[in-house]
């Protein structure tokens, strides 16, 4: 399956396909079209993401991934602010991608709290 995280850089804000973007606030895509979409369009970062965070959280730490002080955390999984600056919504879907029992009722607090404690 096709995932990527987007983010908008240029304006504050996007509206447009069913999806409304705010700057620095990046949102999980899994449509292959979605992706190629925003990848072609300016004020777009589009990030391709090779594994699930389920694997990603399963995943054993390599050499390589402990020498990778850049932040990105994709090698790691998802990062607090990465995390906070996701729509609840997404935080619903990223956690139910993981296997995660979690609901639009749950605080997005206790959203990043279940997220973060999967990934170890």
């Amino acid at each position: 399956m096709a995932r990527a995280r987007v983010e908008l850089r240029g304006s504050l804000t996007h509206v447009g396909g069913g999806r409304t973007f705010k700057k620095n606030a990046p949102q999980i895509l899994t449509n292959a079209s979605e992706i190629a979409y925003y990848k072609g369009q300016a004020g777009f970062s589009v990030t391709e993401m090779k594994d699930s965070p389920k694997a990603k959280a399963k995943a054993a730490p390599t050499p390589s991934d402990d020498s990778d002080e850049s932040g990105s955390g994709d090698e790691e999984g998802y990062t607090d602010a990465e995390l906070r600056a996701m729509t609840k919504a997404d935080l619903v879907d990223l956690g139910k991608e993981m296997g995660l029992a979690l609901s639009d009722v749950d605080k997005k607090a206790d959203l990043i709290a279940a997220i973060l404690e999967h990934q170890g």
